[in-house]
């Protein structure tokens, strides 16, 4: 952690020295500053997180951004906000009961993604995304059919500001055909939640969590981003688990990576450009009442 703390004060240093007329590029550093705070609180509960698994025979492996961030820098992305695993429906459940029988940890769900706090970060409004994989039918078919259910189901609670700008980057006929799934998936969705209301939550963990025990060579995340909807993995890749370097600790990541990374996000070696290196979480959701239900698992 000592890493974190020179790295803070280096950047509140840099705040002191700049001119005043410059708001712009104090504004700059606090983010930075704050950012790499929220990094050290994130990575002392991964700490946590990988504690508890390798105590009691869970495997998981650091996820998304979080893995990306590893393998590409080493450590966090410097512009990302936020931490992620990843398990198996399996180890997940496993991870459950070990958590609730832990005071000092809360294990928690807000509508469809299940979250891992101590009850110290929760205060905070700190905590790691669980992204639940479950084993996912051989035919094509009914795994888009399960992928469309989850996609209404996700839009009928919320709508997200962060698609919609994603639909106004796209051009022609991709643009088109993104929007028209965007907006046919919601207003089913909400179709759903006006006739069961609040029993549409129970319904999609009930369809989800089904096949968990059934053994599959597919897996999918109901849980995850509008893309992993839309994405078919490997299960073997959550078999194979390996070491990886994050801020100078280790933590169990999937054999191969760069599979997973490829599937999720392309050409990953690549840097965003200048002006796309912000928070993801800035433009949040929507303000719904909705988002505020919170679930203890």
């Amino acid at each position: 952690m000592k890493k974190f703390e020179e790295r803070i004060a280096r950047i509140k240093k840099e705040i002191e020295s700049v001119p005043i007329v410059s708001w712009e590029e104090i504004a700059e550093a606090e983010v930075r500053c704050e950012l790499v705070e929220k990094h050290k609180e994130l990575l002392e509960l991964l700490i946590c997180v990988d504690k508890i698994c390798r105590e009691n025979g869970i495997g998981y492996s650091i996820a998304y951004g979080t893995l990306l961030g590893a393998l590409r820098h080493g450590e966090f992305i410097p512009w990302d906000d936020d931490a992620d695993v990843m398990m198996t429906r399996a180890e997940f459940e496993k991870f459950k009961k070990v958590v609730k029988g832990d005071e000092a940890c809360k294990l928690f769900k807000v509508l469809f993604t299940d979250r891992f706090a101590t009850k110290e970060s929760f205060e905070k409004d700190c905590f790691i995304d669980i992204f639940v994989f479950d084993p996912a039918p051989a035919s094509e078919f009914k795994r888009f059919t399960m992928n469309m259910v989850s996609r209404m189901f996700r839009f009928g609670f919320f709508s997200s500001v962060t698609y919609q700008e994603r639909i106004k980057k796209k051009r022609g006929l991709g643009r088109f055909l993104f929007a028209m799934e965007y907006y046919f998936c919601r207003a089913i969705g909400r179709l759903e939640k006006a006739i069961w209301g609040s029993k549409m939550i129970s319904m999609h963990e009930k369809m989800i969590t089904g096949n968990y025990k059934k053994s599959s060579e597919y897996a999918l995340s109901h849980t995850g981003t509008w893309q992993d909807v839309s994405r078919t993995y490997r299960m073997e890749w959550f078999e194979n688990l390996t070491e990886m370097n994050l801020c100078g600790y280790s933590f169990l990541a999937i054999a191969n990576p760069e599979d997973f990374l490829i599937n999720r996000y392309g050409n990953y070696k690549s840097v965003p450009e200048p002006e796309a290196r912000v928070p993801l979480h800035d433009l949040g959701i929507e303000a719904r009442e909705d988002w505020q239900i919170v679930f203890d698992l």
